[in-house]
Parts: structure tokens; C-alpha cells; sequence
């Protein structure tokens, strides 16, 4: 019986260790995406200043 409690909690304090690691993973990635997705939001406002830029040249 002793066994079978040991094992109990073995399989307990494993299940435990995963799920605090699965959401520090998807912590980082969360970071991660938001981070891109800041970068892609500057890239593309970067290119609108550009081809506004380029339009406002063509008409002069």
C-alpha cells in the first residue's frame, strides 16, 4: 500500500511540474508573438510613410 501512495505522489508532483512549465512556455510566447507583432505594426507604418512619401513626389 505504501508503494502505491508513493507512486500516487510521483505521478502528482509530475503533473504539477508540467503544467507550471507548459505555462511559463506559453508566457514566452505570448511575449514573443506580441513582440513580433509590435515589430510587423512599425515595419508596416514605415512603409506607408515611404510610399506616401514617394505619391507626394510623383504629383510635384
Amino acid at each position: 500500500m505504501l508503494i502505491y501512495w508513493c507512486g500516487f505522489a510521483v505521478v502528482v508532483l509530475v503533473m504539477f511540474a508540467h503544467i507550471l512549465c507548459l505555462k511559463r512556455n506559453c508566457r514566452a510566447y505570448r511575449q514573443d508573438r506580441d513582440a513580433l507583432q509590435e515589430g510587423y505594426q512599425r515595419a508596416l507604418q514605415v512603409i506607408h510613410h515611404l510610399q506616401s512619401g514617394e505619391k507626394s513626389e510623383e504629383k510635384a
